[in-house]
């Protein structure tokens, strides 16, 4: 599942990626492989072997929750 259009990776000159959502950052992937990611008041912290695998997992993470709050699964309309 991509991610949703309102989001997007934000690079730093420091080898960091930051999620942001809207105006918020929801997570981070630091150069030495470990991220965070917040959602639905859980924050999970951890360590990937890269720097572009811990940009996954925060994808992957967020994909697995149906989205972000307001968005995905969870809150789409019913047909």
């Amino acid at each position: 599942m991509p991610l949703p259009a309102p989001c997007q990776w934000i690079d730093s000159d420091e080898g960091h990626s930051y999620l942001r959502w809207h105006y918020g950052t929801v997570g981070v992937a630091y150069a030495d492989g470990r991220h965070w990611v917040q959602g639905w008041g859980v924050r999970h912290e951890g360590r990937a072997a890269s720097h572009a695998q811990g940009k996954r997992f925060v994808e992957r993470w967020i994909a697995a929750r149906g989205g972000l709050p307001g968005f995905g699964r969870r809150n789409a309309p019913t047909r």
